[in-house]
């Protein structure tokens, strides 16, 4: 159900246009607030001193590139309707499927392959969180749709408090359910910075 979901906020996103939110988010700011003269400012990247590319036309949308793993997946069998296809497919959660990091590795790809950028150039841990414009998509900082995250794990966010803060989710998850490999996993990646193959999901039967 929850790869349903999924699928029909990018089909929403992609064929409709608009603000896709979660049921368990609060606006902190109108969307009319959520770009300012300084998010679109040309910057620099840190390590290479590489510029991001100008351009004088700027559109806002939100970026759904489906050429992630259901792509791959399609590509090494020829199609999803090969028992192998399908064997690899039921293997993978929805968060890796569908989710975050699907969202995540489709745009990592596209930001390379579109505009050659490194990806820790992005990530704003090393510039305080800035948002960054890449061609005709604006790459706003983790605070703006995921502050307060706490004090571990945080990846850079900062308290719901702070001016680039634009939406609280509070991430609540109602269709998990307790699984330890994650947890322990959990421990794993972000005291010995192992186990990153190891399940992400908590399940959700």
């Amino acid at each position: 159900m929850v790869e349903k979901t999924d699928y029909f906020r990018i089909l929403v996103a992609t064929c409709v246009d608009g603000i896709y939110e979660d049921l368990d988010t609060v606006l902190l700011k109108s969307p009319a607030q959520w770009i300012t003269p300084q998010d679109i400012l040309p910057w620099t990247d840190l390590e290479t001193s590489g510029r991001s590319p100008q351009h004088e036309t700027i559109q806002y949308r939100y970026l759904e590139n489906l050429a992630h793993q259901l792509q791959a997946i399609a590509n090494r069998y020829g199609g999803l309707q090969t028992s192998a296809a399908r064997t690899e497919l039921q293997a993978l959660d929805p968060l890796t499927l569908t989710g975050p990091e699907a969202v995540t590795y489709a745009v990592k790809e596209w930001l390379n392959v579109s505009a050659g950028l490194r990806w820790n150039a992005l990530t704003g841990l090393q510039d305080g969180g800035k948002a960054k414009l890449v061609d005709d998509v604006l790459i706003l900082p983790i605070t703006s749709f995921s502050p307060g995250r706490g004090k571990y794990g945080n990846m850079g966010s900062k308290p719901i408090t702070d001016p680039t803060a634009l939406v609280h989710h509070r991430g609540q998850g109602s269709w998990k359910k307790f699984n330890p490999v994650a947890e322990v996993g959990k421990i794993c990646r972000t005291v010995f910075g192992l186990c990153e193959g190891w399940s992400k999901m908590q399940s959700s039967t």
